[in-house]
C-alpha cells in the first residue's frame, strides 16, 4: 500500500473562485513598459499599462488603470515565403512583412532591420512611449476562457 503525503495548504474552491476581471471593449490610454522578443514563435511582444482612463474592470472593482495588456507583433518564419495566405494573394512572408511594415509605420518605430532591431530592445529605446490600445474581449481555445487582446496599437500624439 502506497503511503500519502499530508496535504499542508487550506482552501475552498468553491467559495475562493473568482474569474479574472476584463478591461471592456474599447480604446485606451496607455504607455509601452516592456518589449520582449520571443524566439520560439518569431514575434515580438509589446506590455502596454494602461493610464489616465478611469473606471473598473468587469468585476466592478479591479481599475482599468495599471492593468496591463498585450500586443503581438509577427516576424516571418523559414518556409514563410512557401505558403500562400487563405486568399491565395501572397506568401505569409510577404503578409507578415507587410503587416510589420504598417505597424512600424504607425507607431513611428523604426524596425527596418534586424540589427535596428535590436539595438532599439537592448537599449530600451521603446519604453515610455504613449499609445492607445483597442482592446477587444475574446474566448480562447488555448485558456478555455475569455480574455483580453489587443487588436490595434497607435502611437498617441500629446
Amino acid at each position: 500500500m502506497e503511503e500519502h503525503t499530508q496535504i499542508n495548504t487550506d482552501y475552498d474552491l468553491e467559495s475562493e473562485y473568482k474569474p479574472d476581471p476584463l478591461i471592456p471593449q474599447g480604446n485606451f490610454l496607455g504607455s509601452l513598459t516592456g518589449v520582449s522578443y520571443n524566439p520560439e514563435n518569431y514575434g515580438l511582444t509589446f506590455i502596454v499599462t494602461l493610464a489616465d482612463n478611469g473606471g473598473y474592470m468587469s468585476d466592478g472593482e479591479t481599475l482599468i488603470d495599471g492593468g496591463r495588456v498585450f500586443k503581438q507583433v509577427w516576424f516571418p518564419r523559414p518556409g514563410d515565403e512557401n505558403v500562400q495566405t487563405k486568399d491565395g494573394k501572397k506568401t505569409k512572408r510577404q503578409s507578415k512583412i507587410n503587416m510589420l511594415k504598417e505597424f512600424a509605420d504607425t507607431m513611428e518605430l523604426d524596425m527596418g532591420t534586424k540589427e535596428k532591431l535590436q539595438t532599439a530592445l537592448e537599449n530600451g529605446d521603446w519604453i515610455g512611449i504613449p499609445v492607445v490600445v483597442t482592446v477587444n474581449i475574446e474566448f480562447s481555445e488555448f485558456r478555455q476562457g475569455t480574455i483580453n487582446t489587443v487588436t490595434k496599437m497607435v502611437r498617441r500624439k500629446d
